[in-house]
């Protein structure tokens, strides 16, 4: 559900060149901690659907609008903007703008009845941070 629904991943260097991803495409970086303010502008790169030119529904596309709150009755770990997303972007990070790094994760969009779209904010989410830095750290605990 919103503020609850998240992945990680991680990948193993090139076979060939011996170099990870980010070391040849770039990466964001990741913020444990920050809780973006109402009003901060939001960016989220994604393959969504492009209803307006269907000639380009998933390819990359990138958009940005504002951070409209946090948190919920239940879901401490909600994060909820108005970045123009569609079908397609869920899994897209979450990126505070002023700063370039990874706040969150998109996972539900369509403005549904509370106005926004939603997904899971990293630094209300303890189970998602520890994954997180697992991941990061994981060539450090191999046997």
């Amino acid at each position: 559900g919103e503020g609850k629904d998240w992945g990680v991943a991680r990948y193993k260097k090139n076979r060939i060149t011996g170099k990870y991803p980010g070391d040849v495409h770039g990466y964001y970086p990741i913020n444990f901690t920050k809780v973006p303010q109402k009003g901060d502008i939001l960016r989220i790169t994604g393959y969504g659907v492009d209803e307006n030119n269907p000639e380009i529904s998933f390819s990359q596309q990138t958009n940005t609008g504002e951070m409209l709150g946090t948190g919920g009755w239940l879901r401490r770990s909600l994060i909820k903007h108005n970045v123009d997303t569609m079908g397609g972007n869920s899994g897209s990070s979450v990126i505070l703008e002023n700063t370039g790094e990874i706040i969150g994760v998109h996972s539900h969009g369509g403005c549904n009845s509370w106005g926004s779209n939603q997904g899971t904010l990293i630094a209300a989410h303890k189970v998602f941070q520890q994954a997180i830095k697992q991941c990061l750290d994981w060539e450090r605990t191999l046997p």
